[in-house]
């Protein structure tokens, strides 16, 4: 057997993917790999078509029939290249992680913190190719595109001064994510929708009704860090060819962090636990920002001609590499396990003394049970600059600092059969569902209860018909339902 997994919990096991051997394993990872690669690729001609929108005002000289641009508003011209490209964007790219988690099962991840990292690996691949880049040159090529036919000979000088009106397109992308994703968030309009129209059409049975009252939808951590990953990356990207973008990157960043703030402590749960490993990945993913603005730079001196900048350029770009990996060389460890000299630090002080020496008895005369306690030395840290603690965090910090500030939970209790059964599959383990009826007035359900007791388990409490004959259950009570299971906290 290959270990896939160390230290998964129960309800983390992808079960189905258990069965599937190394070769066809391998198959289906080269296989999803194939396909999210050729998604990447020609997803480009959407999101080009979306970016040339941006700028469909310069594009009116080379082709006949968009004219009629010129006749217009500019109110609503405005609307048309500044907003509507980036909510088309936005609903087009809403698509796409629930396809990259789905490849993500099939490929044959063995537990869901997998199958949401190998998502967001994809998804965040996704977002800089075709949000970012395709983007950026549709807008910036469409734009300069009339001039570079009538004088090809200038193309370098009008790419180069050009190239950062694609910033205009990110402009109003951080404003529509900035205020409409943050909005959107706070008002949940999805979940308003399931819960006031969808459900009233497909919960017919007082089943359905209780498991969508009860279950809190996922924070979704391989869909939620690509999105806000990129809107770094682009804000990183642009730091030097366009500045202005900084600012409404800022504001949009700052309504986005408190929407996703307030929804992370009241409105959704945290249905997939990575152990951390989403937020590492995330921040690493950031140096594609780094990497793209050193490349842009290198571009746009090459178009102007500037050897000793390019060269010093180049030299940059060598050593962020060089450090991307010594930096990675040293986390990798780290990513997924403690570092060993942590092992074991809260009963260090049961079995060594402060000073880390043994205890000799002969030597000193006194039994070990007489000696005098030693007190261990406790950490204690100097008041930290804001400079140091930026910079030099290690000095002020440490694993057992971080230990006084979490909350220190009891252990969780678990019955004699939920501890056997813990790893076994839930097809074998699982209890025979309690079948839930509606109790109506003429008796029906009650009869059916007396006669099918003996052979399932069956209820009809807690579930009527109202007044408008529409199936209704008691959600004043909701730990009262017959269908109510324990979540077991592992």
């Amino acid at each position: 057997m290959n270990p896939m997994a160390i230290g998964a919990t129960p309800n983390e096991i992808v079960w189905k993917n258990l069965k599937i051997k190394k070769t066809q394993r391998t198959l289906r990872r080269i296989l999803t790999r194939t396909i999210i690669t050729l998604m990447i690729i020609f997803w480009a001609i959407p999101v080009a078509v979306v970016g040339a929108i941006s700028n469909i005002n310069y594009l009116e000289n080379i082709v006949p029939f968009l004219n009629f641009i010129n006749d217009i508003p500019t109110v609503i011209l405005g609307v048309v290249t500044g907003l509507l490209p980036s909510v088309a964007l936005s609903i087009l790219m809403s698509l796409v992680p629930v396809f990259c988690r789905w490849m993500a099962r099939v490929s044959g991840e063995v537990t869901t913190p997998n199958v949401e990292l190998k998502t967001q690996n994809w998804y965040m691949a996704f977002q800089v190719v075709q949000v970012f880049l395709i983007t950026t040159f549709s807008s910036g090529a469409a734009s300069v595109v009339s001039s570079i036919i009538n004088d090809p000979s200038s193309a370098t000088d009008l790419l180069a001064q050009n190239l950062p009106k694609a910033s205009n397109f990110y402009i109003s992308y951080f404003i529509v994510q900035g205020l409409g994703v943050a909005a959107g968030t706070l008002l949940n309009i999805g979940a308003l929708v399931v819960l006031t129209l969808v459900a009233k059409f497909l919960d017919k049975s007082p089943r359905k009704m209780f498991k969508r009252y009860m279950k809190l939808a996922g924070l979704g951590w391989g869909s939620l860090y690509p999105k806000i990953g990129n809107m770094c990356i682009i804000a990183i990207t642009y730091s030097i060819i366009a500045p202005l973008v900084l600012g409404f990157a800022t504001v949009g960043f700052f309504f986005i962090y408190l929407a996703v703030r307030y929804n992370t402590f009241f409105v959704l749960t945290n249905n997939v636990d990575t152990k951390g490993r989403a937020y590492t990945l995330g921040i690493q993913q950031l140096m594609t920002g780094v990497y793209l603005g050193e490349v842009c730079l290198i571009g746009l001196f090459a178009i102007n001609t500037a050897p000793g900048p390019i060269v010093l350029m180049v030299v940059f770009l060598v050593f962020t590499a060089l450090y991307h990996a010594a930096m990675r060389h040293a986390l990798k460890p780290l990513t997924n396990h403690l570092p060993d000299n942590l092992d074991g630090d809260d009963h260090v002080s049961m079995f060594s003394t402060a000073d880390h020496k043994t205890y000799d008895a002969e030597k000193t005369g006194v039994p070990p049970t007489e000696a005098p306690t030693v007190q261990p030395k406790k950490f204690s840290a100097t008041k930290a600059s804001f400079f140091d603690r930026i910079f030099d965090p290690r000095k002020f910090k440490s694993y057992q600092r971080v230990r006084s500030v979490v909350p220190q939970w009891a252990p969780p209790q678990y019955d004699a059969r939920d501890e056997e059964f813990a790893y076994f599959n839930p097809a074998i383990t699982s209890q025979v569902p309690n079948l839930w009826i509606v109790r109506d007035e003429m008796g029906i359900s009650q009869r059916e209860v007396r006669e099918s007791s003996a052979v399932i388990p069956i209820t009809d409490e807690l579930a009527r018909f109202d007044e408008k004959n529409k199936v209704v259950w008691d959600q004043a009570n909701p730990l009262a339902a017959p269908i109510y299971e324990k979540r077991i906290d592992y």
